[in-house]
């Protein structure tokens, strides 16, 4: 018999041993090939650029964002994370998802852009300042949670020079 609840999976064996899958959502997701990256290496930035936006475009799976890395050679740069006000047309430089499962055919049902032109900015859920050669790891744990057709968005609010960022999410 197998006992599921919030995500936790038990197995109860007739000599009433137990089985329990401890996994994360996000571990599991990267196990069954669902789990992904979406990164711009190098982007020299101008004040109130999306650095990258991803948007679900998976018709029944919502899209948790695990964690958003950034790191800058500009000092003080001052960046939003935000989930852009409604459906757009998403435009820039096209960033394919890597499955982070390497041994997995799946594509992630996502659209991706960095430089992305499209967005109107939405609902902040992170502001904070980003410092030179200071890696900055926000970590979501898949609490950032996005239905078919929503996004979250990577902004620049003050100029700079070279910043790098990396989306890491999965889908449930």
């Amino acid at each position: 018999m197998d006992i599921t609840g919030d995500g936790k999976v038990v197995k109860v064996y007739e000599d009433r041993g137990l089985k329990v899958d401890a996994r994360t959502d996000f571990q599991r997701a990267s196990d069954d090939g669902d789990a992904f990256s979406w990164t711009i290496e190098t982007y020299d930035f101008t004040a109130a650029d999306t650095i990258l936006a991803v948007r679900n475009d998976h018709s029944t799976k919502n899209l948790h964002i695990e964690k958003i890395k950034l790191q800058s050679n500009a000092d003080a740069t001052e960046i939003e994370v935000h989930v852009p006000t409604a459906s757009y047309t998403s435009a820039g430089t096209a960033v394919v998802g890597t499955n982070l499962n390497r041994t997995s055919n799946k594509v992630a049902e996502a659209t991706a852009h960095a430089t992305e032109t499209g967005n109107t900015q939405g609902t902040v859920v992170e502001r904070f300042e980003l410092f030179i050669d200071k890696p900055v790891v926000l970590e979501f744990g898949g609490a950032l949670m996005l239905g078919h057709d929503q996004a979250v968005g990577v902004d620049c609010v003050t100029g700079g020079d070279t910043v790098y960022c990396t989306i890491i999410g999965y889908f449930k």
